[in-house]
């Protein structure tokens, strides 16, 4: 695959997706703002994901996402797109540069897919789209100091999908681990480490991570994520 392509939800995290060509569920970054005081605003950008988080009081954050790719085969005969739109709200608090908070939310968004392939000598289009929407619920432990931030942030979430529509056929589906999908509600787990580093307002940011599926059946789904991008702060209080 030239790129990935992700569908999930409104926040705190991501749950229908694309890669590899017919992955139906793939995480998006975490956000992860460590808020320090009332009125500051945190914003995350990578290529795939924008990510906003604003302190209304000095321990109530609010936040919401975005995330958007598209993705093809290197051939042409796989294509995809997805979306997703997240919002949550938490409660964070910071002592002495360390910070614990955990935020909770959902959301919805699409994916779908594409593939021209040769059936009995005749180029036929098979296609896959669906709806979904998705709850989490994510606790942060971490550090935030004027150079170097550093977060450890285990996601609960929890989706279902709806409106699928497909005309692969039944064998195609069990064997791209995309049959019948919208009947579990889907369970998932996924740690996170975020590091930052840069001088007060701007810092580099890295998360990896990993998604574990909890439930028995089977799913065509990504099982690791990393992200880089940078981070913007405004009317954070830090000592000189």
């Amino acid at each position: 695959m030239k790129h990935s392509l992700l569908f999930s939800a409104i926040s705190i995290g991501a749950l229908l997706g694309f890669n590899s060509c017919k992955t139906v569920y793939e995480p998006n970054a975490i956000n992860t703002p460590l808020l320090n005081n009332h009125g500051e605003f945190r914003a995350y950008v990578d290529p795939s994901n924008a990510q906003f988080a604003y302190a209304i009081t000095d321990h109530i954050g609010v936040m919401a996402n975005g995330f958007r790719v598209t993705a093809e085969t290197d051939n042409n005969t796989i294509s995809g797109s997805g979306g997703l739109v997240e919002l949550g709200i938490g409660y964070f608090a910071p002592v002495n540069g360390f910070i614990f908070e955990t935020y909770a939310g959902g959301g919805m968004g699409r994916v779908k897919f594409s593939e021209n392939r040769q059936e009995n000598n005749t180029t036929v289009v098979r296609n896959f789209s669906a709806d979904g929407m998705r709850f989490f619920i994510q606790p942060s432990f971490g550090y935030a100091g004027k150079y170097f931030e550093a977060a450890l942030t285990p996601r609960f979430a929890m989706g279902k999908y709806n409106n699928v529509q497909t005309n692969y056929s039944t064998q195609d589906q069990i064997d791209g681990k995309f049959y019948n999908i919208n009947e579990p509600v889907w369970a998932f787990i996924e740690p996170a480490l975020t590091v930052r580093g840069g001088y007060k307002w701007v810092k580099l940011q890295a998360q990896f991570g990993f998604s574990q599926k909890l439930n028995s059946q089977a799913l065509s789904y990504k099982t690791s994520f990393l992200n880089v991008g940078l981070v913007f702060d405004i009317n954070r209080s830090q000592e000189e």
